[in-house]
């Protein structure tokens, strides 16, 4: 149990961290991590863009070019949903006599 108490400092200072980077930019975040410690940070993280998907394992044993490679598919999943949704509202609008071409 005390070790899930640090985790939770820890948790809390990364988001405490990492805030003020994110906040605004409009994008996504991944995590990188292995249980618990995802659970845990999503539990104490507010940031609204915080992606369902996680990177599995340890990002030391990877590199950045690795951990890049791991997170273009989850970023192109999270843009073709947000292009679905957009394109489900113009066809919403275009019906409501609401859209232009």
């Amino acid at each position: 149990e005390g070790q899930k108490v640090r985790l939770a400092q820890y948790s809390r200072s990364v988001d405490a961290a990492i805030r003020p980077l994110v906040t605004g930019s409009g994008l996504p975040l991944i995590l990188a991590t292995a249980e618990p410690l995802n659970s845990i940070f999503r539990g104490v993280s507010g940031y609204p863009l915080l992606a369902a998907p996680t990177i599995e394992g340890n990002p030391d044993e990877r590199t950045p070019e690795e951990l890049a490679a791991v997170a273009r598919p989850v970023l192109d999943r999270l843009y073709a949903a947000q292009l679905g949704e957009l394109s489900d509202l113009i066809e919403a609008r275009f019906n409501e006599g609401r859209g232009a071409t």
